[in-house]
């Protein structure tokens, strides 16, 4: 399992932010108004990957993400 470069501990997964619109449906199921996502359409401002303990941003890049997380 690889260690945070911050904290030093070790983690399972990276917390990844993006900015961007979320799309939603809203509906009605003849009793109740709902919404129901649609999609997600980045921008490509904003593409954090954070530690999952001490929230430190690590990477900005999905390819460097997935290479720490093998052990790269």
């Amino acid at each position: 399992m690889p260690k945070c470069p911050e904290c030093k501990k070790e983690i399972e997964h990276l917390n990844n932010y993006q900015s961007g619109e979320s799309r939603y449906r809203l509906w009605n199921d003849g009793k109740y108004d709902l919404y129901d996502f649609s999609e997600f359409i980045g921008d490509g401002n904003v593409n954090d990957y954070e530690c999952q303990i001490c929230q430190k941003i690590l990477f900005t890049n999905e390819e460097e993400a997935i290479s720490f997380l093998r052990g790269g």
